[in-house]
């Protein structure tokens, strides 16, 4: 079967077969391969040996499908049917039959406007300019194609810090969590401490805390993603976001005595106290109720990451122990991300200025 863009085939030999065209189509040269990889590079270093002036090969749809092909081996199926969404809805319609080797400034620069004109946020605009930008530096690299666009500057975003929950917000939630029993509240009182990304939280079990130690090992994320055949979303467990997401994390005592005194069998997980687990949709849900519950304004479930990374560093956490409880893959994303200095921080800073 060949896989779409390429013109790779899988041979009855088991080898895989490159082709290359040329003489506008009519006539083509085959490298092979024991891997469809190593196929793909033998393919990309005849094109650039042969200079190939056939056009359909630098189309800006079958660059995409080239590049999307080569992603689909190096990122997380996410990100990957992230891109395809943003390729199919948007940025293919759009570009069509452009050669990537005329894709200038100016056009993405309509493209912007166009996308803008839809209705579509900035960020949501400024990931497709990425991806674009992406695919044309990718171009150059595989293909020798001029790069027209290396230089352009993306939309300027503004950061919006999270609302996040004040000193009596938290009182206000962690007294109402320490007054429940139910697996949920625990495992937002476990987030409150140890900062996990709900995908994360979502797949946590019993198994994966050793009460004596302490220490919580991440190692599954939860997501609902599409599946390729059926067309529907279903859920699915897979690596955290990155390697550096693999981590240990040990835990405050009261935290862990809280989870000694509500534990269930190892097989469970955290949230359901069952064999089933909860998606984070539906856990997004439930904390909705929670806040309600406890008298608490309505924050994103993501706040409580914010939260635990403020408190850390109002506590004198050092910035690379932070950055690895959080599982960055460096200090300058936790300083950049999570870091948000609250009035009370603020005012008590200001308090220390006096009259000389």
């Amino acid at each position: 079967m060949p896989r779409r863009g390429r013109n790779i085939y899988k041979r009855k030999d088991n080898r895989w077969e490159a082709r290359v065209y040329f003489n506008s189509g009519k006539k083509y040269k085959s490298v092979y391969g024991k891997t469809y990889k190593e196929a793909a590079e033998k393919q990309d270093k005849l094109r650039l040996e042969m200079g190939s002036s056939n056009n359909a090969d630098h189309l800006f749809n079958t660059i995409a499908e080239n590049w999307y092909i080569d992603k689909s081996f190096t990122v997380k199926e996410g990100t990957l049917f992230s891109y395809s969404t943003k390729l199919k809805k948007h940025i293919l319609p759009y570009f069509s039959e452009i050669l990537v080797s005329k894709l200038t400034e100016q056009m993405l620069a309509g493209f912007i406007a166009t996308k803008r004109a839809e209705g579509l946020s900035d960020k949501y605009i400024s990931d497709m300019v990425i991806i674009i930008k992406s695919i044309s530096a990718w171009a150059h690299k595989r293909y020798g194609i001029t790069n027209k666009i290396a230089d352009f500057k993306n939309i300027k975003l503004t950061v919006k810090e999270p609302k996040m929950l004040d000193t009596t917000e938290q009182k206000k939630l962690q007294q109402h969590l320490l007054q429940q029993a139910d697996s949920v509240s625990l495992g937002v009182f476990l987030n409150m401490f140890t900062g996990l990304r709900i995908g994360e939280m979502c797949a946590l079990k019993w198994s994966d805390i050793d009460l004596e130690s302490g220490i919580i090992s991440v190692n599954k994320s939860v997501q609902r993603l599409p599946n390729s055949k059926t067309g529907k979303t279903e859920v699915k467990i897979s690596r955290p976001k990155t390697a550096t997401s693999v981590r240990m994390i040990p835990m405050p005592q009261f935290v862990c005595d809280r989870l000694k005194s509500l534990k269930q069998a190892d097989n469970c997980y955290i949230l359901s106290s069952t064999e089933k687990l909860i998606e984070p949709r539906s856990f997004t849900n439930k904390f909705k109720r929670i806040l309600s519950d406890a008298g608490v304004s309505p924050v994103k479930y993501h706040s409580l990451r914010h939260v635990f990374a403020t408190n850390c560093m109002q506590n004198h956490f050092d910035i690379k122990t932070l950055s690895e409880i959080l599982g960055h893959s460096s200090p300058n994303i936790t300083l950049k991300m999570y870091l948000h200095s609250t009035m009370e921080q603020k005012r008590n800073c200001m308090n220390r200025l006096s009259l000389l």
